[in-house]
């Protein structure tokens, strides 16, 4: 409605876009609000699914699809991302937490479920 100038945590002040990825199996847009922090270049997000047991669906859809775009401040600009892992994951990971520091109570609940951070860089 906003076309992504006010997200659910704006009034907190988390940052928010608005992320339409592919869906992988239907072709279909689909659009998700996710935090977001900035870190090396690009936004990091988060596939937390609040800590639960499965990986959120658009973080599949990433993976088979890495093109996107992301919603902004009333914005809007493609993006690709990136699974990022070992060193890289765990730096862009600290930036987040710092952000939301949720995430780590998010982990604790995974489980054994490793959370997939993601970096979207401009194209």
């Amino acid at each position: 409605m906003t076309k992504g100038r006010l997200g659910v945590g704006t009034a907190a002040g988390l940052r928010t876009v608005l992320l339409t990825t592919t869906g992988r199996s239907s072709g279909q847009e689909r659009q998700v609000p996710l935090l977001y922090a900035r870190h090396g270049g690009g936004l990091v997000v988060v596939a937390s699914n609040w800590g639960g047991q499965r990986h959120p669906g658009w973080s599949a859809n990433l993976l088979a699809e890495p093109r996107a775009r992301i919603t902004h401040a009333g914005r809007t600009w493609p993006v690709r991302a990136r699974l990022l892992e070992g060193a890289e994951r765990e730096e862009a990971w600290a930036a987040i937490a710092a952000h939301w520091p949720a995430y780590e109570e998010y982990a604790q609940r995974a489980g054994r479920r490793t959370i997939r951070v993601f970096r979207l860089d401009r194209v």
